[in-house]
């Protein structure tokens, strides 16, 4: 009698750890979501004043933390640029482009015509770096007159 239960026991065993499902044995990865308080001063002196040591401080922070991705910063970058007209941003809003697509026959045109537009724009407000990438890279530029803002480039 105790035979029989031993082997009914060790079959319904065998039959339940064989048809059940294995990934259930394997750890479980937990994903933790949380909210984005990363420099979180620094980011809203740069999108509500454009407070450029502001956006520096930000920006070397981001770039010099490993968990967070480097286009992140390109949102940054294009405020500075276009809202506030804060020169060297321009520069930084290519460079994070470049970051993500690291071959330029990767981009498609929208891409890069993004590219031109934050090279041409730097150049037409005299940043050295972005000269130097048109003459590089053979982009069509004609220099424009540009007003000079309030925002100071420091």
């Amino acid at each position: 009698m105790k035979r029989r239960y031993l082997k009914f026991i060790i079959v319904l065993s065998f039959l339940i750890g064989f048809l059940s499902n294995i990934d259930n044995l394997k750890r479980k990865t937990i994903e933790v979501y949380y909210i984005d308080k990363f420099m979180e001063k620094e980011k809203i002196a740069v999108v509500e004043k454009g407070d450029t040591s502001a956006y520096k401080t930000l920006k070397a922070s981001m770039e010099a933390d490993g968990r967070i991705p480097r286009s992140s910063t390109f949102y940054y970058s294009m405020i500075m640029a276009i809202y506030f007209d804060y020169s060297p941003a321009n520069y930084d809003a290519y460079k994070t482009i470049q970051d993500v697509y690291p071959h330029r026959e990767t981009m498609d045109a929208d891409t890069k015509k993004l590219c031109a537009f934050f090279l041409k724009r730097g150049a037409d407000r005299d940043d050295n770096r972005c000269l130097e990438i048109i003459k590089k890279q053979n982009i069509p530029y004609r220099k424009i007159y540009v007003q000079k803002s309030n925002v100071s480039n420091e």
